[in-house]
C-alpha cells in the first residue's frame, strides 16, 4: 500500500525513506546521496506498527523487500484457550504476537557491511505523518 492509499483509507501512519547511499555497502557500491540512481527503501506503517507497504527501488530490490513480504503475510487468527479466571489468561503479547509487525526486524541485528542495513535503518527512521496523539 502506498502512503497516499493508507491515508485515503483512514490509517494513521508513520513513513520512512532510506537511500542505499546511507549505508556502507551502498556507498561501496558507488551510490552517492545526490545520485539520480541512488536506490531506496520506503516503508508505510500504521500506528500499531503493522507494515502497510514496503517499497524498494534499486539493485537487489527483490531480495531486500522479501523480509517485509514475509512479515506482511504473517498475520494469523489467534485462538486463546478458554479460561476459568483471570489468572489463567496468558499475556496477550506472548499468546498472540501481532502478525505483520516490523518488530522482528527492529529487534534484530544486520550484517555490516551489507545492503540489508538500509532496511533496518529505514525502520529506525520512521516519522509520523498523520498520527493523532
Amino acid at each position: 500500500m502506498t502512503e497516499k492509499e493508507a491515508i485515503d483509507k483512514g490509517y494513521e501512519i508513520y513513513v520512512a525513506i532510506k537511500q542505499y547511499s546511507t549505508v556502507a555497502k551502498g556507498y561501496a557500491m558507488g551510490f552517492s546521496n545526490n545520485d539520480d540512481d541512488d536506490g531506496f527503501v520506503k516503508l508505510v506503517v500504521d500506528k500499531s506498527y503493522r507494515i502497510l507497504g514496503a517499497h524498494v527501488v534499486g539493485p537487489h530490490a527483490a531480495i531486500l523487500v522479501q523480509p517485509f513480504v514475509y512479515l506482511m503475510n504473517s498475520g494469523f487468527t489467534c485462538v486463546l484457550p478458554e479460561s476459568s479466571g483471570e489468572e489463567d489468561i496468558p499475556k496477550l503479547s506472548r499468546a498472540c504476537p501481532e502478525g505483520g509487525s516490523f518488530m522482528p526486524i527492529y529487534r534484530s541485528m544486520v550484517i555490516h557491511p551489507s545492503l540489508n542495513e538500509v532496511t533496518g535503518w529505514a525502520i529506525g527512521s520512521l516519522k509520523p505523518v498523520n498520527i493523532k496523539m
